[in-house]
């Protein structure tokens, strides 16, 4: 019996380990594959014309690549600002000249995000502006629920999980309520 369990426990962690390894050997990241599975079924729900379809890419691939110039810069002063971190008496002014255009640069990013929506906003047609805004809405509810639950489990482990500030386990366990 108990090498029956143990040989099922054996089976099953090297089933998940093969597809924890699997999982990151793939060269290709997801991202791509899940926006155009987003994209794809806005078309459909949309009922979108190839006129606007047409319209709607033109944008969407002007907005990305706008915002890979815009993430490449955040990066590159990111990483500088990192190692000026390092050492924090090396030049506090150019600290704080980093950090105002880091700050500028996410605003500058809202603000594109805000003129694309605007932009696809004038493709549409005001029944597909309204089906939008209910899909937005939906949208907004389930990733607030998502939001909700993950502070939740942060309360109850912690924030960096168990490893580190359990949350209420500790405190149960130095208060001697079991575990």
């Amino acid at each position: 019996m108990n090498k029956r369990i143990v040989g099922i426990a054996l089976i099953g962690g090297l089933l998940l380990l093969a597809g924890w390894a699997w999982a990151f050997s793939q060269d290709e990241p997801q991202a791509p594959a899940r926006r155009a599975r987003i994209e794809g079924r806005l078309e459909r729900l949309l009922d979108l014309t190839s006129e606007q379809q047409g319209k709607i890419d033109a944008l969407r691939k002007a907005h990305r690549e706008q915002q890979a110039a815009v993430r490449e810069e955040m990066r590159k002063v990111r990483e500088e600002f990192r190692a000026l971190r390092e050492n924090l008496q090396s030049d506090p002014a150019k600290a704080e000249s980093l950090i105002d255009r880091i700050s500028k640069l996410k605003a500058d990013q809202m603000k594109a995000g805000l003129r694309h929506r605007r932009e696809m906003d004038q493709v549409l047609t005001p029944e597909q502006r309204e089906k939008l805004k209910e899909i937005w809405a939906k949208m907004q509810q389930r990733m607030d629920r998502l939001q909700n639950r993950r502070q939740g489990l942060e309360r109850f482990m912690g924030r960096r999980g168990f490893g580190r500030g359990m949350g209420r386990f500790n405190r149960m366990r130095h208060r001697g309520l079991g575990f």
